[in-house]
This record gives C-alpha cells, sequence and structure tokens, in this order.
C-alpha cells in the first residue's frame, strides 16, 4: 500500500487551487451560500444555545452539500449548483449529526479546560495540556469524517470510525494536512476579519476569502481524504477515472 507523506500535502494543495479554479462558478456561489449563512449566524445570536442550534441545522448540511460537491470534483467529475443543493439534501441529517457533535465536542473540552486551568492543583493544569491535544485530534477525526462520509456515503458512526483508523494509520500526512488546513481557513477569514476591524481595502480580497474558506477547502479535504482511502482500495472511482486508467494501460501496452 502506498504510504503518503507530509510532501504529498503540499500536492493536495496546489491540485484543490487548480479544481477551484476551473470550477470558479460553482465553488464561488456555494462558497457564498455557506458563509453568509456562518456569518448571519454568529451576527444573529453569537455564542448562545440558539447560536449553537443554527450552526447544527443551517451551517452543517450547507457544508455537506459543499463537500459533496467538492467530491465531485475531487474525481474529475462536474458539479454545478444543482449538484450543491442535491448534496444538502442527501447528506443534510447526516451534516447536521456531524455539526452538533463537532459542537458539543467542543464545548464539552472547552468547559474542562477551563476548569483545570483554573484549579488550584498545580498537577491537575497539566492535565489542560492532554486536553488540548485531545481537541487537536477530534479536530482532525471531524475533518476526515466529513470526505469519508462524501467518499464512501456512509452514516456518522462509520465515517468517524473509519476517520480515527486514517488517522492512526497515515500520521504525519494527516498531521500535515491538518496544518495545511488551519492556514487555509485562517487566510481565508483574514478579509473578514479586516472588514470587521474597519480596514475597507480588505474587501477587495472578499472573493479570494470565500473561495478559499469555502470552495478550495471542500475540494482539499475531499482530495485528502480520497487519496488515503485509495490506500486500503476503499476509495470511489468516477467514470471518468476509470477511463483515464484504461487509456494509461493501453499507452503502456
Amino acid at each position: 500500500m502506498q504510504r503518503y507523506s507530509p510532501a504529498g500535502a503540499v500536492a493536495v494543495v496546489g491540485r484543490s487551487l487548480a479544481l477551484a479554479y476551473e470550477k470558479m462558478g460553482v465553488v464561488m456561489l456555494a462558497s457564498i451560500a455557506l458563509y453568509f449563512a456562518a456569518l448571519a449566524t454568529f451576527f444573529a445570536v453569537q455564542f448562545s444555545v440558539w447560536g449553537f442550534g443554527l450552526v447544527v441545522v443551517l451551517v452543517g448540511p450547507l457544508w455537506g452539500g459543499l463537500m459533496y460537491v467538492g467530491n465531485l470534483l475531487a474525481h474529475k467529475e462536474d458539479a454545478g449548483l444543482a449538484d450543491f443543493v442535491r448534496g444538502y439534501a442527501r447528506f443534510w441529517l447526516r451534516s447536521a449529526a456531524i455539526a452538533g457533535l463537532q459542537v458539543a465536542v467542543g464545548i464539552v473540552l472547552y468547559v474542562d479546560i477551563q476548569a483545570i486551568m483554573a484549579s488550584k492543583v498545580e498537577w491537575l493544569r497539566y492535565l489542560a495540556g492532554v486536553w488540548a491535544y485531545l481537541a487537536i485530534f477530534a479536530g482532525l477525526v471531524f475533518m476526515y469524517a466529513c470526505g469519508v462520509m462524501a467518499e464512501q456515503d456512509v452514516g456518522l458512526r462509520k465515517a468517524i470510525r473509519r476517520s480515527v483508523i486514517l488517522i492512526l494509520d497515515n500520521l504525519a500526512f494527516t498531521l500535515t494536512i491538518g496544518v495545511f488546513e488551519v492556514v487555509i481557513i485562517a487566510l481565508g477569514a483574514l478579509p473578514t476579519i479586516g472588514m470587521i476591524a474597519g480596514f475597507k481595502a480588505a474587501g477587495y480580497f472578499m472573493i479570494l476569502g470565500l473561495t478559499v474558506v469555502g470552495g478550495m477547502n471542500a475540494i482539499y479535504l475531499n482530495l485528502a481524504a480520497a487519496r488515503v482511502l485509495a490506500r486500503y482500495d476503499a476509495g470511489r472511482v468516477s467514470d471518468r477515472e476509470k477511463l483515464e486508467r484504461e487509456l494509461q494501460e493501453e499507452q503502456r501496452r
């Protein structure tokens, strides 16, 4: 089985940028829908019970639809707005479940870390570091879970279980992918942060930020998940990919 190295993560980033550029139309429109749903949720209710609920039932399913589009593009298939809507409907419940579980785990870990840091027992504070690593691991699991769901069309339990296996068996590649994921989200969020801070010039980069944090990111995560799953012969192969392989085999003969 081919084991992907951290250098392979760089190739994944480059490929996802190229695919996002090729399909700029659907990537941009789907990213805008996700972005404004998340922004409206934050400004409407911010960090409250209602806000977390809206993240689960609104933002989560939109991300599921975008991940479906990203999976199609990662497998060299055509994708349009109709596919975004189709993915939203098809993965609505599973995407909402993943988002809900992610929010719940995040809240529990945050509360635990705050409680540990507030403790007067010095040795107990060191557990905050363990919880921080646990938070990173949980983030990596959910990162892969969405890709596995789109790639294999499985439920929440199987997506999370397989994500854990993929992470532990491909740790170096996954950690590198995770670092790039943080960078991608940070770069995509910078224009919004600049606008909120009062830098009007940041608005000129809003379109670029939307594309990076939304569509390009969905393609990136799907490429990473598909490549790792291919090691186990568990990845999906599209008709176009089958045709390309057949043509390559013909050329070798």
